[in-house]
């Protein structure tokens, strides 16, 4: 009926995307933003629909636009999400900024937490990695990664309990996973 309408070509967009028609997903978002460019909803799915498709530095300039916009209800999601691209492009200082302002408008944020704690450790900033991991282990289940970011944390702080609960919680629990495989603490 309206040819011009962005929910209706958002919509469109996102069952394509689900159907496996990335063409034609591409083209129903690019119809949505022409019809409104600033339109948040429409530019987080499009910035997904990119990040999935590897295409990184289009992802990271729509979701840089994107949490510029105040009002959007779903802002701490847009930074992490926008601290993800980041990091797949190699800006790391960008990628911890946009964590830490999705913390700040969202405390409840676990994938910023781990992003964060896992930059902090890589930087030997021991006591922040820390923080970190265990504002995360107040707000999600223990993922494989995030437990093995909890073996190397125990590790550098000589807690041999804390290190041998974690090694068996992802070696009985994940014994599968790439981290149970090859996690070095040392």
């Amino acid at each position: 009926i309206d040819s011009t309408s962005v929910e209706a070509h958002v919509l469109l967009a996102v069952l394509y995307e689900r159907e496996g028609e990335a063409e034609l997903a591409e083209r129903h978002y690019q119809l949505a933003l022409e019809s409104q460019p600033e339109h948040s909803q429409a530019m987080n799915n499009y910035a997904s629909f990119l990040y999935t498709q590897q295409r990184y530095v289009e992802a990271v300039a729509l979701l840089r636009r994107l949490v510029d916009d105040v009002n959007y209800r779903a802002r701490s999601q847009a930074y992490e999400n926008l601290g993800l691209a980041e990091l797949q492009i190699g800006e790391l200082a960008r990628a911890k900024a946009a964590f830490l302002r999705a913390v700040q408008l969202n405390l409840v944020q676990p994938r910023a937490y781990l992003e964060l704690a896992d930059m902090a450790y890589a930087d030997a900033e021991l006591s922040q990695a820390r923080e970190y991991y265990d504002r995360l282990l107040s707000q999600a289940r223990q993922t494989p990664r995030a437990l093995c970011l909890g073996m190397k944390l125990a590790h550098a702080a000589a807690d041999t309990d804390q290190l041998a609960s974690y090694t068996l919680a992802l070696n009985n629990i994940y014994p599968n996973s790439p981290e149970s495989q090859s996690c070095e603490v040392l």
